[in-house]
């Protein structure tokens, strides 16, 4: 069942920035810098979950977002 989630199939609007716009925490992983910038803009409470293979060379970007008040979750892996 889609009845808990929505996929954009690319006609209209891409609902993203309204998504994290009505958000009132954003939750994202890791391995998207991009996703970790788009969360932190928001400036609301933001959570990253560290995934098993993270790939280092964002490490300084977690630094900061934590820094900025992000939580940093790590998964068992």
């Amino acid at each position: 069942s889609t009845d808990c989630a929505y996929v954009w199939e690319g006609e209209g609007d891409n609902p993203y920035n309204a998504w994290l716009g009505l958000a009132s925490h954003v939750v994202v992983t890791n391995d998207s810098a991009s996703m970790i910038a788009d969360a932190m803009a928001t400036r609301k409470p933001v959570t990253i979950i560290k995934l098993p293979t993270r790939p280092c060379k964002f490490d300084t970007l977690y630094a900061l977002a934590q820094k900025a008040g992000a939580r940093l979750l790590t998964l068992p892996g």
